[in-house]
């Protein structure tokens, strides 16, 4: 069976990592030393890098080949069964949104289990979604605790978590926590122009093509799985323009999101067109608040001023503007509530936007404020 890209890309190295540099430091420092923790914590959101990481602890753990920098050797048979995901008596996966008292139990059994590989006497588990477990099932989680404080120096344990929400304390002392943020967009899109380059030889990046790349980067809330699996669909179907990224995938391109606020602050009615649905309602009450929080002179970050920097503002006092932006949010916000109703009241909702929004132009031609 043919690998989906995120496989076949999946990184080998702790070098190959994208976006996790201060923790990628220390784990290579550890590698080095040969001194991972007996308990690690992964703490980031989904397409992060907590499974990919778990694997590279696990193959730098269980490798006897490794180099005098902790790298593993990505040859031998431990590395081979880890790189393709068919686990062994020495490393194990689990999913802890399925774990009751008895996989723990099981679990445990596994610990003291002989392994496959006799060259290695190390086992690894990895336990993600452990938050899940935390409010599922208190009685597995305490199991889960008592086997983390067995002593034994070759059982290694390294959990994944959303959130550190009903994570007792108790458990979090005994780990190492890494915390993985969301990878930055500009690395996430050059990450899939490699990706293009790479699965489609002599491809030509026009505007058009690099417009579709940056915007999956932008949608992907920060997850590098997210946006490979977008990516794995455009090169499936052939998706190089806006209409069919918006209509196949429900991505909408932050030129046309600026447009369309911008054409609602203006009363211009083409956001009447097929480019609406729930999500795009919230990505512009995103960007309205933005605006009002600058009219406001409330602060925004630097990132947060780059979304807005293109949206055009109708040039009216900024007791004007406040109003219109008011009244555009409350509507919206009722849109955004009843989405599911039928089409016909959403269109009218947004008619009462286009409309006010124009009388207020139309009652402030006149007035010209500096723009900040």
């Amino acid at each position: 069976m043919a690998l989906n890209l995120f496989q076949k890309y999946c990184p080998k190295s702790f070098d190959e990592v994208i976006g996790q540099d201060i923790t990628i430091k220390a784990l290579k420092k550890r590698a080095k030393e040969n001194n991972f923790s007996q308990v690690i914590r992964f703490i980031g959101y989904t397409g992060t890098g907590k499974t990919v990481l778990s694997r590279l602890i696990s193959k730098s753990l269980l490798c006897k080949n490794k180099d005098e920098n902790g790298n593993c050797c990505n040859q031998c048979d431990i590395c081979k069964v880890i790189n393709n995901e068919t686990f062994l008596s020495n490393y194990f996966e689990l999913n802890a949104s399925n774990c009751g008292i008895e996989e723990i139990r099981n679990l445990e059994e596994q610990s003291e289990k002989k392994i496959m590989f006799a060259e290695s006497s190390i086992k690894v588990f990895y336990i993600d979604e452990i938050q899940e477990m935390a409010s599922k099932s208190k009685a597995a989680l305490n199991n889960l605790f008592k086997l983390l404080e067995k002593p034994s120096k070759n059982n290694h344990f390294i959990l994944g978590s959303m959130d550190d929400y009903n994570i007792p304390e108790a458990l979090k002392n005994r780990c190492v926590t890494y915390k993985l943020k969301k990878i930055d967009t500009d690395k996430i899109a050059d990450r899939l122009l490699y990706l293009c380059q790479q699965e489609i030889k002599d491809i030509e990046i026009t505007e058009e093509k690099a417009n579709v790349i940056l915007s999956i980067a932008e949608n992907s809330s920060g997850s590098m799985r997210t946006a490979i699996s977008y990516l794995e669909r455009v090169l499936d179907s052939d998706i190089w323009t806006e209409d069919q990224l918006f209509e196949e995938l429900d991505i909408i391109t932050n030129k046309r999101l600026d447009e369309i606020v911008s054409g609602l602050l203006y009363g211009n009615d083409f956001v009447l067109s097929n480019y609406f649905n729930k999500d795009l309602v919230y990505k512009i009450i995103g960007r309205i608040i933005l605006l009002y929080r600058r009219i406001l002179n409330i602060s925004i970050s630097k990132k947060e001023e780059k979304l807005i920097s293109k949206i055009r503002i109708p040039n009216l006092s900024k007791n004007s503007i406040i109003d219109m932006i008011n009244k555009t949010l409350e509507i919206l916000s009722i849109i955004y509530d009843k989405y599911y109703i039928q089409k016909e009241y959403l269109e009218f909702l947004l008619l009462k936007v286009l409309n006010q929004n124009k009388q207020i132009i139309n009652q402030n031609q006149n007035v010209r404020v500096p723009r900040k």
